[in-house]
C-alpha cells in the first residue's frame, strides 16, 4: 500500500457506519496552529482503519483560488464604494472658496451678452450676480477670509443650497419660456421687452430656442460639479483637513458624490427628450424633479453625513 498504514479491525468496528469520516491534524498541535492547511483524512471502510494521507496540495490549491477571487472582490469594491470619486474630485481652501464665489457668476451675464440673447435674460443674470454677491458677504467661510467678508450669518451649506436656488430659477425659466431669452436683431427694442414668440419667422425662432435649451443644458452640467466640490470641501473642512483617502467616512462621500452626477444626468436626459419631441407635460415634471434635486442633495448629506 505504499505509505498508507492499514490496520484490521475487529468485528464491533466492522459494524460501525461505512461512511463516516473524521478530520485530525497531522503532527502535534503547535503545527497545526502555525499551519492550519496541514490536514488529514482517516476513513473507516470494510476492513480497514486509519488510511492516512496528506492532501496539503488540494488545500494549497483552493487557499489560491480562494486568495484570487478575494483580490477581485477587493478591486471591485474599492471601485464601487465611492473611493475613485471622492479621489478625483477636488477639494478648495477657505480663500480659495470665497474668491471663486465673488467671481464665477459674473460669467454668467458675459456669456449671455456674447450669445446675444435678449435684454430679458442679461438682466436676470444681473440680478443674480448683485444677489450672490450680497449673500457671498455675509457667508463664513472660515477665518482665513478675513476682510473678503460683513459677517457670519451664512454657513457655507446654506450658501450653497441659495446658489442652487439662483440657478435653478434662472435654467427654469430657459426651459420653459425659451422664447423670453430671444433676441432678434430685426425686431425693436419695445417688441424685444414684451416679447410673446410670434416674431420673426417660425424655423429662426425653433433655432433660438434651441440655442436657448442647449444653454439651459450646459449649465445644468455645472451643478454636480459645484456641488461636488462644495461637498468634499465641507467634509474636509469639518475633518480637519487630515482625512486620509482610505478612512472609511470618504468612501461615502465618493457615493453621495457620483450620485450627485447619476442625478443631474437623468434628469439632463429626460428634459433633452421632452424638448426634442415637444412633450410640454413631461418636461414641466423634468424640471419639477430638476428643481427637487439639491434638496435632496443637501438634506442626505446634512443627516448622515455632516
Amino acid at each position: 500500500m505504499g505509505t498508507r498504514k492499514i490496520i484490521d479491525t475487529s468485528k464491533t468496528e466492522h459494524t460501525r457506519s461505512r461512511s463516516s469520516t473524521n478530520t485530525t491534524p497531522i503532527g502535534n498541535t503547535d503545527d497545526h496552529d502555525k499551519k492550519p492547511w496541514l490536514l488529514a483524512t482517516t476513513v473507516q471502510s470494510d476492513g480497514l482503519k486509519n488510511i492516512e494521507y496528506d492532501d496539503t496540495k488540494d488545500i494549497r490549491k483552493r487557499s489560491k483560488i480562494l486568495s484570487y477571487w478575494e483580490i477581485e472582490k477587493s478591486r471591485n469594491f474599492n471601485s464601487a464604494d465611492g473611493t475613485i470619486e471622492f479621489r478625483a474630485c477636488p477639494s478648495l481652501s477657505e480663500k480659495q472658496q470665497c474668491l471663486l464665489e465673488y467671481s464665477l457668476p459674473i460669467i454668467l451675464p458675459a456669456m449671455f451678452s456674447l450669445l446675444n440673447f435678449s435684454s430679458f435674460g442679461l438682466r436676470w443674470c444681473l440680478i443674480l450676480v448683485v444677489g450672490h454677491t450680497v449673500e457671498t458677504t455675509f457667508t463664513d467661510f472660515g477665518s482665513s477670509v478675513g476682510r473678503l467678508r460683513l459677517a457670519e450669518r451664512i454657513s457655507p451649506l446654506a450658501h450653497h443650497l441659495i446658489d442652487c436656488a439662483w440657478l435653478h430659477s434662472l435654467i427654469s425659466a430657459m426651459l420653459l419660456t425659451p422664447h423670453f431669452f430671444i433676441y432678434f436683431s430685426t425686431v425693436s427694442s419695445s417688441v424685444d421687452k414684451n416679447f410673446d414668440g410670434a416674431a420673426g419667422s417660425s424655423s429662426t425662432t425653433e433655432e433660438n430656442e434651441w440655442r436657448v435649451v442647449l444653454v439651459a443644458l450646459l449649465l445644468i452640467q455645472t451643478l454636480p460639479i459645484y456641488l461636488a466640490v462644495s461637498f468634499k470641501t465641507e467634509y474636509l473642512k469639518r475633518r480637519g483637513w487630515h482625512a486620509p483617502s482610505n478612512f472609511p467616512s470618504t468612501s461615502l462621500i465618493g457615493l453621495h458624490i457620483r450620485r450627485c452626477f447619476l442625478w443631474y444626468l437623468k434628469v439632463t436626459a429626460c428634459i433633452f427628450i421632452a424638448c426634442y419631441f415637444h412633450l410640454t407635460k413631461l418636461l414641466q415634471v423634468c424640471v419639477f424633479v430638476l428643481n427637487l434635486i439639491p434638496i435632496g442633495l443637501f438634506f442626505k448629506y446634512s443627516t448622515q453625513y455632516n
